[in-house]
C-alpha cells in the first residue's frame, strides 16, 4: 500500500516538473504556508 503512494507521489512530482506553473504555484502556495504557520507560532509565543 505504501510503495503505491510512493510511486503515486513520484508521478505527481514528475507531471509537476513537466509544467511550470504548477510547479511555482506549488511553491508559492508552500511559501505561503510556511510565511502562515511561522506567524501563528509566533502569535502563540
Amino acid at each position: 500500500m505504501r510503495k503505491i503512494g510512493r510511486i503515486a507521489a513520484a508521478v505527481e512530482v514528475w507531471s509537476a516538473w513537466r509544467d511550470p506553473i504548477e510547479v511555482s504555484v506549488l511553491l508559492f502556495g508552500g511559501w505561503l504556508a510556511a510565511g502562515l504557520f511561522a506567524g501563528w507560532a509566533g502569535a502563540i509565543v
